[in-house]
């Protein structure tokens, strides 16, 4: 992940959060299994130089979260189509 390398300056932690979301977006886009990602993740937990954190995630394809700041981690609902004109709702509590 030649991306990294621009962290030579950086602080450790730094390099670290950048390493950990990209092996939860590999993880999230079916690069890596279960095992091999907590492997992984454990592993950027316990690095304590920027090369090992890098030789994390240098097999890996660089990939970007383009969601906007405002809506990361929140759900987007989708337009099912046309609201009905009337509904009846039944909402039961205990």
């Amino acid at each position: 992940m030649s991306e990294l390398q621009e962290y030579d300056g950086s602080p450790l932690s730094a390099i670290r959060e950048e390493v950990i979301e990209q092996l939860k977006l590999n993880y999230a886009h079916s690069n890596l299994d279960v095992e091999e990602f907590e492997r992984r993740l454990d592993e950027a937990n316990t690095a304590s130089t920027r090369n090992a954190l890098i030789h994390l995630v240098q097999d890996l394809p660089v990939i970007r979260d383009n969601a906007p700041a405002h809506t990361k981690g929140s759900r987007v609902a989708m337009n099912p189509g046309p609201v009905r004109e009337s509904a009846t709702m039944v909402a039961i509590l205990s």
